[in-house]
């Protein structure tokens, strides 16, 4: 009798928030901290993670250094705020594997050296990886592509984590509504709602993952709603994550809260 040995990999969308997560005292970190104790008790050794904050023009990149810069790329934040880094080694050899295989099916991948891990990254790791022992993959997202070719992506970077039998785990990151032109400044404690528009958006989303209606998700930014609501890095980490997730996976929604009005806070595990 032949035995099928499945290769066990994992996938999250998280929402980064603000880099004041760093110093608030908000219930979202202790998701971050309990997602991050279920995936190393499930042997997790290698984090691919795709930020909205790595957009790059013209292709798709993975970076393919042995060393991580840790980009503190937000500005005009109480100096305290640049004193917490997330320095972690990346993994070459994994990296340029995964970039011949995005080349083999005809995309426009190519390896960088020259970005690192900027904060829609590092800051959700900070929690779950304290220990910083496991190695990380940054890849980058690119608006002139369309969702289908995102989406598709997501399915050949699974594909090759399988067969190099790696336990993965792909964090895609972002708001699902990110109105920083209505967010509500100076508070002393974070006003936990969302603008009426953008919840809806929400929701929307969630009814859709949910009941895995994954190619309405991609036709979303067709829609009004979409850009009211306007998604971080347009969705595109999301449609990677989906993706990735295997047909049978079901989306868990860990948490959801809004961040001072015009931004929303999504955990979303893909088990």
């Amino acid at each position: 009798m032949l035995l099928k040995c499945y290769i066990m990999l994992y996938s999250a969308f998280l929402s980064h928030g603000s880099p004041t997560l760093l110093i608030e005292d908000n219930e979202y970190k202790d998701v971050l901290r309990d997602l991050g104790d279920y995936y190393k008790s499930q042997g997790v050794d290698l984090v691919i993670v795709s930020s909205p904050h790595w957009i790059s023009k013209d292709f798709l990149y993975v970076h393919t250094s042995l060393n991580l810069p840790c980009i503190q790329d937000y500005y005009g934040f109480p100096e305290e705020l640049y004193k917490f880094r997330y320095d972690v080694c990346g993994e070459p050899e994994f990296a340029s594997g995964l970039v011949e295989e995005g080349r083999k099916n005809s995309l426009p991948v190519y390896g960088t050296q020259s970005w690192g891990l900027d904060h829609g990254g590092w800051l959700i790791l900070y929690f779950m990886f304290p220990q910083r022992d496991i190695s990380v993959v940054p890849i980058s997202i690119c608006p002139n592509f369309s969702p289908r070719v995102h989406f598709e992506w997501g399915k050949i970077i699974r594909r090759f984590s399988e067969k190099t039998g790696r336990k993965v785990l792909f964090i895609g990151s972002g708001s699902i509504t990110h109105r920083l032109d209505i967010v509500i400044w100076g508070q002393k404690e974070s006003i936990k709602r969302v603008f009426p528009q953008g919840e809806k958006f929400d929701k929307m989303v969630f009814d859709l993952l949910e009941n895995k209606r994954y190619e309405e998700i991609l036709e979303l930014p067709k829609t009004e709603i979409f850009w009211e609501a306007m998604p971080e890095g347009f969705l595109l980490p999301l449609f990677i994550t989906l993706g990735f997730s295997s047909e049978s996976s079901k989306p868990e929604i860990l948490f959801y809260s809004g961040w001072n009005w015009g931004i929303s806070m999504t955990a979303i595990k893909f088990e």
